[in-house]
């Protein structure tokens, strides 16, 4: 292996960021760097990013101005009012949509009835006819064949 495999790995190891095995090999590796294979870059790098890292943190966070902290809670409390109304207007429509539902399936259904339930009752004379009314619907071929006893 070579310096820059590890080194792309540097920033990771140095946050904590590796799993142990993987941290404990790079430890060793830029340990024995400058030992073994006269590296000074390694060690150059490993300090300037922990020297950059302390500088970071101690540099104070700045404040959150107020003006836009007053601005932003004003909106939050005038979008909630808005919210509050559309969510009664919601509910209130509702109520005409499922009126509007039940109305239909209740017409449907008269409609339905109306349509379908207009069989005659006529008295047929001629069993063929008789026949043909009793076994709408149904497997004529295969009635047939079972009220012949299966000779057809």
């Amino acid at each position: 292996m070579t310096c820059s495999k590890y080194r792309k790995q540097l920033v990771p190891w140095l946050d904590g960021e590796l799993k142990p095995d993987r941290a404990r090999e790079l430890k060793v590796w830029f340990e024995s760097c400058e030992e073994k294979r006269h590296c000074t870059e390694c060690r150059k790098l490993i300090s300037e990013y922990t020297a950059l890292n302390s500088y970071l943190h101690k540099t104070p966070y700045p404040e959150f101005p107020a003006f836009l902290h007053h601005r932003i809670m004003d909106k939050v409390k005038n979008n909630q009012i808005i919210y509050s109304k559309k969510a009664i207007r919601r509910r209130w429509q509702a109520i005409p949509a499922t009126i509007a539902i039940l109305l239909s399936l209740y017409c449907g259904s008269l409609i339905g009835i109306k349509t379908f339930s207009t069989q005659t009752t006529t008295t047929a004379t001629n069993t063929a006819a008789a026949s043909e009314l009793y076994s709408f619907g149904e497997n004529s071929l295969m009635s047939n064949y079972y009220d012949n006893g299966g000779t057809e």
